[in-house]
Parts: C-alpha cells; sequence; structure tokens
C-alpha cells in the first residue's frame, strides 16, 4: 500500500489500482480479487456475514440507547456499539444488552426482564 500526496485526488478503482482515504490520509493499493457477490454467497465468508449481522444489530440497540444522550460525541456511541457486540457475541439477548446500556449510559436501574 502507498500514501498519495495530492491535495484533490481521485477516489475509486481505475484498472488493477484503487485509490482510498483512511484517517484523512489517502492511499494506493491493488484492487481486490473478490467481489461483493462472492462475499454475500460463498460458504468461506459465513462468519464474515454472521459478524456484519451482529454488528448491524448492535448498532441499532446502541443507536436507541445513544439518542437518549443529552450531550453526545461520536466515540461514546462506538463505545457503546463495541460493548453491545461483544454481549451479543457472548448469547446476551438484544433486550438485555438494551438494558445493560442504558443503565451505564442513562443511570437507569429497570427490573430485568427475564
Amino acid at each position: 500500500m502507498a500514501k498519495l500526496f495530492d491535495p484533490n485526488p481521485l477516489q475509486g478503482t481505475y484498472g488493477d489500482i484503487t485509490l482510498y482515504s483512511a484517517n484523512g490520509e489517502f492511499y494506493l493499493r491493488k484492487k481486490s480479487s473478490l467481489t461483493a457477490e462472492e462475499v454475500m454467497t460463498l460458504p468461506v465468508f459465513e462468519g464474515t456475514r454472521r459478524s456484519a449481522a451482529r454488528l448491524g444489530r448492535a448498532a441499532k440497540i446502541a443507536g436507541k440507547v445513544y439518542g437518549q444522550l443529552e450531550e453526545r460525541e461520536h466515540v461514546v456511541y462506538r463505545e457503546m456499539t463495541g460493548k453491545a457486540v461483544r454481549w451479543l457475541k457472548e448469547g446476551v439477548s438484544e433486550e438485555e444488552v438494551r438494558w445493560w446500556l442504558e443503565e451505564a449510559y442513562l443511570g437507569r436501574r429497570m427490573a430485568c426482564v427475564e
């Protein structure tokens, strides 16, 4: 991967080269040999699809709790989402994850639903 020093670079894939930005810097890399269809259908990517689905569920749960905060900082949302992913991976129900996040970030003490 190479860094690109250009104040206004194009982004995208051109031939066998992909130009992209990350953390405010621009990079070049070789085009990936994978297609979206392969990632969505091949058995070897089952774990990737499962993780992506879990992250989506965690982000929705965290978003509901984050939206109730009086003062919002994106880093807090990311922290909440990370905790939610971890708990979901451990087998905690979505309802319990939301309850734990509300208790931790909103200071709510509610009866736990079992």
